[in-house]
């Protein structure tokens, strides 16, 4: 029931700050994503351009979540 990171997009905010495939969303500014689904993810993590959102996610292999601030920009779609 978490959100998983697939593959993020090179070269964008959330690539720049260190997200990677396999990682688990855990909270979004604090908010769990438990049961979250991807369009409720997408809305709290879209917004204004350099704006920071903040999300806790846990890497394979870790032993603690890491906080991460991802500062929104815009994103290409190829």
């Amino acid at each position: 029931g978490l959100l998983t990171i697939i593959t993020p997009i090179e070269d964008t905010p959330a690539w720049k700050a260190g997200v990677m495939a396999g990682d688990k969303i855990l909270k979004i500014n604090g908010g769990s994503t438990e049961g979250m689904n991807l369009q409720d993810a997408v809305q709290k993590l879209r917004g204004p351009k350099g704006t920071p959102v903040t999300i806790s996610v846990f890497h394979i292999g870790a032993k603690e979540p890491e906080e991460l601030t991802i500062y929104r920009d815009t994103i290409p779609l190829h």
